[in-house]
């Protein structure tokens, strides 16, 4: 005989206890069942809990005992109802205490009727089904423009086996292993889904982050310069036309001249000034160079390897105003000079058809700036060079139109004058 539900308690004033009949005297093997243990709803899902009681109720019969069930109480977190069956909506693995209370009444005969107040405990565990924990691992940055990583992706939940899903495919070895070989081209974020036995989905995103390109490094310079005449020197300048952030360094080489100086942002040298002719102390090397150009080099440091630019200069044949053996250095006679002057002029091809070679030796840093004037005296054209150091230097000059014109070099404290005829 099985009890589901209580109907009403049965009122037991008028049964009268009599000598040791307890609970215990007669074993009728009462016990609980519940309709499945463990249960296992979807998380976020109520659902139910069933429990019937049972005893022998043959031994019952033939020891003159009648059973009555009470109630059904329950204990545990967010139950609904206390009867037999309860609603339950657990978030977390539960466990759900059921007691029943029973009446136990012996009666043989009318004149010896005694009853006993008797209770059952019985547990049982609902384990939840909460989606998977998708762990897509922590962002990453490739070291290198063109590299790779492993993404380091996992899961975790109550129902396994798991299946994974990446997406994009986009630089991925593969999309259904936890752990795939990433190699965008472009920082990506990938989101990996996680699906347990039970088709319950969870997700988590992860970022691959990846360097700008190493780009080879691109020099901007003169594109033709002029060969320094016999005894004198020349000084060119090159530098980078855009400064790769992710570079760590910057190596500089020319196959003409020597490098005088380099110019630094922060800690690169990102520009060089190149000498070529008389080399300002003995041990330095001054390279030759084959053909009519030379070429400057640099070579970028990045995490990964080195990227090479060159740039070819052209090598133009100065018109030298000196002899073979020309000893000290001298100057035509249409270079006059004024008064007090501390610079020296050359300016070649002089009659010229339009280009001109300027030549200036400064005896001291000075500011210094170039000047054409038309034979009124009116100014054509002024380029202000700013402070330079002490040395040979070299501009080119352009007039267009014919007629008698004076360059005027100033050097921040004297002026020089050289006259200059355009015959085109």
């Amino acid at each position: 005989m099985k009890y589901y539900l209580l109907l009403s308690p049965i009122i037991l004033s008028s049964f009268v206890s009599k000598g040791q009949f307890t609970c215990s005297t007669v074993d009728l093997k009462p016990t609980i069942t519940f309709s499945t243990n463990p249960i296992v709803p979807i998380l976020g899902k109520p659902t139910e809990i069933s429990a019937s009681f049972e005893y022998d109720s043959r031994k019952a019969y033939n020891e003159y005992i009648t059973l009555t069930v009470e109630k059904f109480s329950w204990s545990g977190g967010g139950i609904s109802g206390n009867t037999s069956k309860i609603t339950v909506n657990p978030t977390f693995v539960t466990t759900y205490s059921c007691e029943v209370t029973y009446y136990l009444v012996y009666s043989p005969d009318a004149s010896n009727i005694q009853a006993a107040r008797c209770y059952i405990t019985k547990t049982t565990t609902v384990v939840p089904n909460i989606a998977p924990f998708a762990i897509a691992g922590p962002d990453q940055t490739i070291g290198c423009f063109g590299g790779s990583v492993q993404i380091n992706g996992s899961a975790s939940g109550t129902n396994s086996p798991f299946t994974y899903s990446w997406s994009p495919s986009t630089g991925l070895s593969s999309t259904t292993i936890p752990n795939p070989i990433a190699s965008p081209s472009s920082t990506t974020t990938y989101r990996l889904t996680v699906t347990d036995s039970k088709g319950l989905k969870g997700a988590d995103d992860v970022i691959i982050y990846v360097p700008i390109s190493d780009d080879s490094p691109s020099i901007e310079g003169n594109t033709s310069v002029y060969r320094p005449c016999p005894k004198q020197s020349a000084r060119y300048y090159f530098s980078l036309q855009s400064v790769p952030s992710n570079a760590t360094n910057f190596a500089w080489q020319t196959d003409f001249g020597y490098i005088s100086k380099l110019f630094y942002t922060g800690s690169r040298a990102t520009g060089i000034e190149i000498t070529v002719g008389v080399a300002p102390l003995p041990e330095v090397r001054v390279a030759t160079i084959s053909g009519d150009y030379f070429t400057v080099t640099c070579i970028a440091t990045y995490p990964c390897g080195n990227k090479t630019g060159t740039k070819n200069v052209n090598l133009e044949f100065p018109v030298c105003a000196f002899p073979r053996d020309p000893g000290p250095i001298r100057f035509p006679q249409q270079a006059l000079t004024l008064e007090g002057t501390s610079s020296k002029t050359l300016a070649y091809p002089n009659p010229s058809t339009g280009t001109i070679n300027f030549q200036f030796i400064l005896d001291h840093p000075s500011n210094v700036s170039i000047e054409i004037l038309d034979s009124f005296g009116r100014s054509y054209s002024k380029n202000n060079l700013g402070l330079m150091e002490e040395g040979i230097y070299s501009e080119n000059l352009e007039i267009n139109q014919n007629g008698n014109y004076f360059i005027l070099l100033n050097d921040g404290n004297k002026t020089k004058l050289t006259r200059i005829i355009i015959a085109k």
